[in-house]
């Protein structure tokens, strides 16, 4: 039910969802147990709580290894959405080691073309990207692999086809950058083609107005802006951040992305009041607790856009924000290494109950809190 709620835009509840599964997982049934601790990792990732995200996504895998070992699909699925995590939040070359552990490991595990071994190719590519790896388009081989098995498995109007049409437009886009001109063209045109074909299919399968749909358009958008469709570019990236609009709240970091994408847009192409409008609806939503690159960027951006308006007050205004919410959103360092997700897996009560420490430690505060203003009255 998490992930269905996720899947449709509803993170709120997906988080919900996610929790309830968490502790009512009986420990008799390590499989129940796996499946819930993945949908956390995916629930708890959507929110932004990151450190939490990530003991889910590190517990999943060692608690997949511990009762299922190294060559079960249990194991590989904890291991993708150990890839998911690291690729959204930590983006370090652990990210790509362990992206390239589960693809071999999925391999050995299969022996053949399955679903598995194409989402671990399409986890290298991600990991590769993040780290814009380009020198010798490795990311491009691995999207091409990863899609090239997703077509032989399934239908084309098949739910999770967009998955691999996204990561292949996306790893297109950046082999355009890196290439000669006639090659940058080829390649940007077969983007396109990908980027509608997926657009279509999320749109027959989640509906016109939809999260999904609402991110294939930014990522159409965005591959317009580079063959100079300014018009349809803007057009795409408008309807993702309506979109979003209508199917999450504007705070979340769903909804946050898109505006930060078109506000970008308008400062590239020279609309700076409506690039300053939405970089600082961004900005001014974005405790996410850790920090994250293109946050500082929409600030970056912001600052600059306000310095060519000789709005220079405000500039500097936003200059001393951005200080504060580098003291308050430290870079989040921690290396999780293949060493650690092989470690011997706890028992399941003994991390519940260090998982839910810091909220029980909440609790108390609210409730004396509560009882210290009652008291007053």
């Amino acid at each position: 039910m998490s992930h269905l709620m996720l899947e449709i835009g509803s993170a709120d509840a997906a988080f919900g969802w996610a929790q309830k599964a968490l502790r009512s997982t009986k420990t008799e049934s390590p499989a129940n147990m796996v499946n819930a601790l993945c949908a956390g990792v995916m629930a708890y990732s959507s929110k932004w709580l990151v450190k939490k995200a990530e003991m889910l996504a590190v517990e999943a895998v060692q608690q997949a290894k511990y009762h299922f070992g190294t060559r079960h699909p249990l194991y590989i699925k904890a291991l993708l959405h150990f890839c998911h995590f690291s690729t959204e939040f930590k983006q370090d070359n652990a990210t790509l080691d362990i992206a390239k552990h589960t693809l071999e490991t999925a391999k050995l595990t299969y022996g053949c073309e399955v679903l598995q071994v194409a989402l671990a190719h399409r986890a290298v590519c991600k990991a590769l990207l993040v780290l814009q790896n380009f020198d010798d388009q490795r990311y491009h081989y691995h999207a091409t692999e990863s899609l090239k098995m997703a077509r032989k498995l399934l239908p084309p109007q098949h739910p999770m086809m967009y998955l691999f049409l996204h990561t292949s437009a996306s790893a297109l886009q950046w082999k355009a950058i890196h290439s000669s001109k006639e090659m940058q063209e080829a390649a940007l045109r077969l983007a396109e083609s990908e980027a509608r074909e997926a657009l279509e299919a999320v749109a027959t399968v989640y509906g016109e107005i939809s999260l999904r749909t609402a991110q294939m358009c930014s990522l159409l958008g965005q591959i317009y802006s580079k063959i100079d469709k300014l018009q349809l570019a803007e057009e795409h990236l408008q309807k993702s951040v309506l979109f979003m609009r209508l199917c999450l709240p504007q705070n979340s970091n769903f909804s946050l992305l898109a505006m930060a994408t078109l506000g970008t847009f308008y400062k590239i192409i020279g609309k700076p009041k409506e690039a300053i409008e939405l970089l600082k609806k961004v900005v001014q939503n974005s405790d996410c607790g850790i920090y994250l690159k293109w946050v500082h960027v929409c600030f970056e951006n912001l600052i600059a856009t306000l310095q060519s308006m000789n709005n220079n007050k405000e500039a500097d205004e936003y200059q001393i924000q951005l200080a504060q919410w580098l003291r308050d959103n430290k870079v989040y360092d921690r290396v999780v290494s293949l060493e650690e997700l092989s470690a011997k897996a706890r028992p399941f009560s003994e991390f519940m109950d260090e998982f839910d420490k810091w909220d029980r430690a909440k609790e108390k505060v609210k409730d004396l809190a509560m009882k210290q203003l009652l008291g007053k009255k």
